[in-house]
């Protein structure tokens, strides 16, 4: 624990030196004034600076407190290991729209969607099954990649870790590793949800399998693209947290810690899911308006 102290000066000393200077200096230095161009931008990047170190500080002060260090101060433990396979939702997303960009696309090419919906079943009935189907294949295998990735981390790294808090701002007493992670986890399947639901809808109004899968994943792309923008410079364009764009990926929200920005988790979580229930219902009306 002797390393938190190191910490404990180190982020005071970010704190220290983020203090914004006078409006007077700051025109004085041409180098500011060229990185940041208005006083205005300069202080408001000094603050987030600021905010970073005073969050970090805080959770120092609580694993030294505890004597119970935050993943942040274990580097490559166990926990981190773990959370950043948080990441590999997105593999399991493009599997899954792979998956759903044919969920009745690869019909109409194959010129066998006569057959199909000649059954007994409504339309509707067979894409929502279909869609279902592959949601809990692909939320089954994200879940049991990740369960194995714990397992072969706690054995390489050791299990001891997983005994320890994760801390935040609004307790000081830390949260439960497992249930920080369930959290953490619940939020990145919704990346899985929104793919497939996408990807199936693209796959009942056009028909083409090639365009279905090359949109969404062409989506995904540009959402770690503003993702990332958002979360580590705070954008200005804050209307996007109002959008599907910046939650698409959620795992840059926790395998980044203590990002500068950190996005309305529970406003993006009701965004997503009130998208995917409207894709869903889209995919279900279009195929059962459509000729075939």
């Amino acid at each position: 624990m002797a390393s938190l102290g190191s910490f404990l000066k180190k982020y005071l000393t970010e704190i220290e030196l983020a203090q914004p200077k006078v409006e007077k200096l700051f025109y004085a230095d041409e180098t500011l004034h060229t990185e940041y161009n208005s006083y205005h931008s300069y202080t408001k990047a000094m603050q987030k600076k600021i905010n970073t170190a005073t969050q970090k500080l805080h959770i120092a002060e609580c694993s030294l407190k505890t004597g119970k260090p935050d993943m942040i101060f274990v580097h490559a433990g166990s926990r981190q290991k773990t959370t950043s396979f948080l990441w590999y939702s997105t593999i399991i997303a493009i599997f899954g729209l792979m998956m759903g960009g044919g969920l009745i696309s690869k019909d109409y090419e194959s010129g066998t969607v006569r057959m199909l919906f000649i059954r007994p079943k409504k339309r509707y009935k067979i894409i929502l099954a279909r869609l279902f189907a592959l949601l809990i294949i692909c939320m089954s295998l994200y879940a049991l990649t990740s369960l194995i990735n714990m397992i072969i981390y706690g054995i390489h790294l050791g299990f001891t870790d997983f005994a320890n808090p994760i801390y935040s701002t609004i307790s000081d007493q830390g949260t439960n590793f497992f249930v920080d992670y369930i959290g953490k986890f619940l939020c990145c399947c919704l990346q899985l949800i929104f793919t497939c639901t996408l990807s199936s809808f693209l796959s009942c109004s056009t028909k083409n399998t090639a365009v279905s899968v090359g949109l969404t994943i062409g989506l995904i792309i540009i959402s770690i693209v503003i993702s990332t923008s958002i979360f580590n410079t705070g954008s200005n364009a804050q209307w996007l947290l109002y959008t599907p764009i910046p939650y698409i990926n959620m795992w840059l929200i926790f395998t980044q810690h203590l990002t500068p920005y950190i996005p309305p988790l529970i406003i993006g979580s009701t965004i997503m899911l009130f998208t995917a229930t409207i894709l869903t219902c889209g995919s279900a009306l279009v195929t059962q308006t459509k000729d075939i």
